[in-house]
């Protein structure tokens, strides 16, 4: 076994990495002088992506939508779809979308079951809120219905929702939706 692993930079997606140096004045980020540098395809794909989304021009510099996206504490493709969505009417699923998908690493929203019997009462559960087009609305549909489903830890076990990702998605949304307002959105 190799005595450490690579570094981080080199393992993961570095888009809102670029996008803070963007944000930072830095220009010329390939040539920039980093502790371990990211792969030139690692920072190619990143500045693709920046560009795709409307923060960078086509000559790379940043644009005043990519300091937006940059002035939000999450990946700059949930930022986009956040701030789109201020104009779409739909703030308030989509802040609930983007807070259960920046829970920390992979921490399960729903429990699971570990018997047959479980699967069914789980199944019947979720069914509740479960929605046929996807996870996405059904994360929604579970921030709406948390005063009945999951008032506390007994009743949100007995739901199979994991109470502690359930609050810390509240606690996500909360101040995703704190940050918004202060920047002058309407919810």
């Amino acid at each position: 076994l190799a005595s450490s692993s690579p570094p981080a930079i080199s393992r993961t997606d570095v888009t809102a990495l670029v996008l803070t140096l963007k944000i930072l004045g830095v220009d010329n980020i390939l040539h920039f002088d980093l502790m371990a540098s990211p792969s030139v395809p690692a920072l190619e794909y990143a500045l693709h992506v920046l560009h795709g989304l409307g923060a960078l021009n086509d000559v790379g510099n940043l644009t005043s939508h990519g300091e937006d996206l940059g002035s939000l504490p999450i990946d700059p493709r949930m930022a986009k779809v956040l701030l789109d969505s201020l104009d779409r009417s739909c703030s308030e699923d989509v802040l609930s979308v983007v807070a259960v998908a920046h829970l920390p690493g992979s921490t399960p929203i729903f429990l699971r079951s570990r018997t047959p019997m479980q699967a069914r009462a789980r199944e019947a559960a979720l069914s509740l809120i479960a929605d046929s087009s996807g996870d996405h609305l059904t994360h929604a549909n579970l921030m709406e219905v948390r005063g009945e489903l999951w008032p506390d830890a007994t009743t949100a076990a007995e739901n199979f929702i994991n109470y502690t990702a359930a609050k810390a998605a509240v606690e996500i949304r909360g101040r995703l939706r704190r940050i918004l307002v202060r920047r002058g959105g309407t919810l």
